[in-house]
Protein backbone atom coordinates (compact mmCIF):
# COMPACT_ATOMS: atom_id res chain seq x y z
CA UNK A 1 0.00 0.00 0.00
CA UNK A 2 1.09 3.61 -0.47
CA UNK A 3 0.36 6.80 1.40
CA UNK A 4 1.90 10.20 0.64
CA UNK A 5 4.39 8.49 -1.65
CA UNK A 6 5.50 6.01 1.02
CA UNK A 7 4.73 2.32 0.68
CA UNK A 8 3.23 0.64 3.73
CA UNK A 9 4.81 -2.74 4.42
CA UNK A 10 2.92 -5.19 6.60
CA UNK A 11 5.89 -6.09 8.81
CA UNK A 12 6.04 -7.95 12.11
CA UNK A 13 7.04 -6.75 15.57
CA UNK A 14 9.46 -9.67 15.90
CA UNK A 15 11.58 -8.08 13.15
CA UNK A 16 11.84 -4.72 14.90
CA UNK A 17 15.38 -3.70 15.84
CA UNK A 18 16.87 -0.77 17.72
CA UNK A 19 19.76 0.81 15.79
CA UNK A 20 22.12 3.40 17.23
CA UNK A 21 24.34 5.41 14.89
CA UNK A 22 27.20 7.81 15.57
CA UNK A 23 27.67 11.00 13.56
CA UNK A 24 25.28 13.03 11.44
CA UNK A 25 23.15 11.32 8.82
CA UNK A 26 20.43 12.79 6.59
CA UNK A 27 16.98 11.72 7.79
CA UNK A 28 15.79 12.33 4.23
CA UNK A 29 17.39 8.97 3.41
CA UNK A 30 14.46 7.36 5.28
CA UNK A 31 10.82 7.26 4.12
CA UNK A 32 9.76 10.26 6.23
CA UNK A 33 6.03 10.72 6.88
CA UNK A 34 6.27 13.41 9.55
CA UNK A 35 9.19 15.38 10.88
CA UNK A 36 10.06 18.11 13.40
CA UNK A 37 13.24 19.93 14.40
CA UNK A 38 13.67 21.73 17.71
CA UNK A 39 16.12 22.75 20.39
CA UNK A 40 15.24 20.89 23.59
CA UNK A 41 17.41 22.03 26.46
CA UNK A 42 21.04 21.28 25.60
CA UNK A 43 19.99 19.02 22.72
CA UNK A 44 19.30 19.88 19.10
CA UNK A 45 16.77 17.28 17.95
CA UNK A 46 15.42 16.13 14.59
CA UNK A 47 12.64 13.57 14.95
CA UNK A 48 10.83 11.69 12.20
CA UNK A 49 8.18 9.04 11.74
CA UNK A 50 9.46 6.71 9.02
CA UNK A 51 6.62 4.40 8.00
CA UNK A 52 5.74 2.25 11.00
CA UNK A 53 9.07 3.20 12.59
CA UNK A 54 10.89 6.24 13.94
CA UNK A 55 14.26 7.99 13.72
CA UNK A 56 15.51 10.60 16.19
CA UNK A 57 18.78 12.45 15.64
CA UNK A 58 20.28 14.13 18.70
CA UNK A 59 23.10 16.65 18.68
CA UNK A 60 24.74 17.59 21.98
CA UNK A 61 27.85 19.73 21.75
CA UNK A 62 30.13 18.17 19.14
CA UNK A 63 28.45 14.75 19.30
CA UNK A 64 25.57 13.51 17.13
CA UNK A 65 23.70 10.27 17.80
CA UNK A 66 20.77 8.82 15.84
CA UNK A 67 18.29 6.29 17.20
CA UNK A 68 16.34 4.27 14.62
CA UNK A 69 13.67 1.78 15.71
CA UNK A 70 12.71 -0.06 12.54
CA UNK A 71 12.29 -3.43 10.85
CA UNK A 72 13.78 -3.42 7.35
CA UNK A 73 14.85 0.04 6.16
CA UNK A 74 17.36 0.27 3.30
CA UNK A 75 18.94 3.43 4.73
CA UNK A 76 20.07 1.43 7.76
CA UNK A 77 22.37 -0.57 5.48
CA UNK A 78 23.62 2.59 3.75
CA UNK A 79 24.96 3.97 7.04
CA UNK A 80 26.27 0.67 8.39
CA UNK A 81 29.75 2.15 8.87
CA UNK A 82 28.30 4.54 11.48
CA UNK A 83 26.51 1.82 13.41
CA UNK A 84 27.25 1.76 17.14
CA UNK A 85 25.01 -1.23 17.82
CA UNK A 86 21.79 -3.04 16.98
CA UNK A 87 19.50 -4.80 19.47
CA UNK A 88 16.22 -6.69 19.66
CA UNK A 89 13.40 -5.77 22.07
CA UNK A 90 15.09 -5.52 25.46
CA UNK A 91 16.73 -3.02 27.80
CA UNK A 92 19.95 -1.44 26.55
CA UNK A 93 22.45 0.71 28.43
CA UNK A 94 25.59 2.10 26.85
CA UNK A 95 27.70 5.24 26.48
CA UNK A 96 26.46 6.61 23.16
CA UNK A 97 29.27 9.17 23.02
CA UNK A 98 31.94 10.44 25.40
CA UNK A 99 30.11 11.91 28.39
CA UNK A 100 26.64 10.92 27.11
CA UNK A 101 24.83 7.95 28.64
CA UNK A 102 22.11 6.14 26.69
CA UNK A 103 19.41 3.87 28.06
CA UNK A 104 16.50 2.37 26.11
CA UNK A 105 13.79 -0.14 26.95
CA UNK A 106 11.60 -1.76 24.29
CA UNK A 107 8.55 -3.83 25.27
CA UNK A 108 5.93 -5.70 23.26
CA UNK A 109 2.38 -5.80 24.69
CA UNK A 110 -0.99 -7.16 23.47
CA UNK A 111 -3.12 -4.34 22.06
CA UNK A 112 -6.00 -5.31 24.32
CA UNK A 113 -3.91 -4.57 27.41
CA UNK A 114 -2.56 -1.16 26.40
CA UNK A 115 -5.50 0.44 24.57
CA UNK A 116 -6.04 3.05 27.30
CA UNK A 117 -2.34 3.85 27.43
CA UNK A 118 -2.26 4.39 23.66
CA UNK A 119 -5.32 6.64 23.86
CA UNK A 120 -3.78 8.84 26.55
CA UNK A 121 -0.49 9.05 24.68
CA UNK A 122 -2.30 9.99 21.46
CA UNK A 123 -4.15 12.81 23.24
CA UNK A 124 -0.96 14.15 24.80
CA UNK A 125 0.70 14.35 21.39
CA UNK A 126 -2.11 16.54 20.08
CA UNK A 127 -1.18 19.06 22.79
CA UNK A 128 2.54 18.74 22.00
CA UNK A 129 1.89 20.03 18.46
CA UNK A 130 0.53 23.36 19.75
CA UNK A 131 2.60 26.48 20.08
CA UNK A 132 2.32 26.44 23.88
CA UNK A 133 3.80 22.93 24.01
CA UNK A 134 6.69 24.07 21.83
CA UNK A 135 7.61 26.55 24.55
CA UNK A 136 7.61 23.72 27.08
CA UNK A 137 10.27 21.83 25.16
CA UNK A 138 8.55 18.95 23.38
CA UNK A 139 8.20 17.36 19.98
CA UNK A 140 5.03 15.36 19.35
CA UNK A 141 4.40 13.40 16.15
CA UNK A 142 1.68 10.93 15.20
CA UNK A 143 0.80 9.13 11.98
CA UNK A 144 -1.93 6.58 11.25
CA UNK A 145 -2.25 4.76 7.94
CA UNK A 146 -5.80 4.67 6.50
CA UNK A 147 -7.48 1.56 7.94
CA UNK A 148 -10.01 1.10 5.12
CA UNK A 149 -7.28 1.17 2.50
CA UNK A 150 -5.08 -1.34 4.31
CA UNK A 151 -7.66 -3.73 5.73
CA UNK A 152 -10.92 -3.30 3.74
CA UNK A 153 -12.38 -6.64 4.87
CA UNK A 154 -11.27 -6.55 8.51
CA UNK A 155 -12.21 -4.64 11.64
CA UNK A 156 -8.60 -4.07 12.67
CA UNK A 157 -6.98 -0.99 14.14
CA UNK A 158 -4.94 1.01 11.65
CA UNK A 159 -1.14 0.77 11.82
CA UNK A 160 0.02 3.78 13.82
CA UNK A 161 3.23 5.37 15.08
CA UNK A 162 3.28 7.80 18.01
CA UNK A 163 6.46 9.66 18.97
CA UNK A 164 7.33 12.20 21.65
CA UNK A 165 10.71 13.78 22.46
CA UNK A 166 11.03 16.00 25.52
CA UNK A 167 13.66 17.70 27.63
CA UNK A 168 14.08 16.05 31.04
CA UNK A 169 16.30 17.93 33.44
CA UNK A 170 19.77 17.98 31.90
CA UNK A 171 18.82 15.06 29.65
CA UNK A 172 16.42 14.02 26.93
CA UNK A 173 13.56 11.52 26.81
CA UNK A 174 12.17 9.72 23.74
CA UNK A 175 8.88 7.81 23.94
CA UNK A 176 7.22 5.86 21.14
CA UNK A 177 4.36 3.47 20.48
CA UNK A 178 4.19 1.41 17.29
CA UNK A 179 0.88 -0.36 16.64
CA UNK A 180 0.90 -3.65 14.73
CA UNK A 181 -2.83 -4.46 14.31
CA UNK A 182 -2.36 -7.68 12.37
CA UNK A 183 -0.71 -9.46 15.33
CA UNK A 184 -2.24 -7.55 17.32
CA UNK A 185 0.45 -5.94 19.51
CA UNK A 186 2.01 -2.58 20.36
CA UNK A 187 5.75 -2.00 20.63
CA UNK A 188 6.47 0.58 23.33
CA UNK A 189 9.87 2.21 23.71
CA UNK A 190 11.38 4.68 26.16
CA UNK A 191 14.84 6.19 25.72
CA UNK A 192 16.86 8.50 27.93
CA UNK A 193 19.97 10.47 27.02
CA UNK A 194 21.79 11.97 30.00
CA UNK A 195 25.21 13.43 30.73
CA UNK A 196 27.40 11.01 32.65
CA UNK A 197 28.40 12.03 36.17
CA UNK A 198 31.84 13.11 34.96
CA UNK A 199 30.40 15.20 32.12
CA UNK A 200 27.79 16.80 34.37
CA UNK A 201 30.49 17.74 36.90
CA UNK A 202 32.64 19.28 34.18
CA UNK A 203 29.68 21.35 32.93
CA UNK A 204 29.04 22.69 36.43
CA UNK A 205 32.71 23.64 36.84
CA UNK A 206 32.70 25.43 33.47
CA UNK A 207 29.58 27.41 34.40
CA UNK A 208 31.14 28.38 37.72
CA UNK A 209 34.32 29.53 35.98
CA UNK A 210 32.34 31.66 33.54
CA UNK A 211 30.31 33.17 36.39
CA UNK A 212 33.43 34.11 38.35
CA UNK A 213 34.98 36.10 35.53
Amino acid sequence: MEHAGVEYKDEHSRDLRLHLFGGAMPLEAFPVLKRAHRQLGEFEVSAAIIGASHAVQVRCGSETITEVLACHVEAVDVFADQLIGVWRADEIQTEAAPGLAYRCRVDVAPLGEVGDQIGRFRQSLAAAETSSAEQQGEIGLAFRFPQKTLFPQKTLEAPETLLRVSAEGAGLRIESIHVYPGEPVAVISETRFAPTAAAAGQAVRERMEVGSR
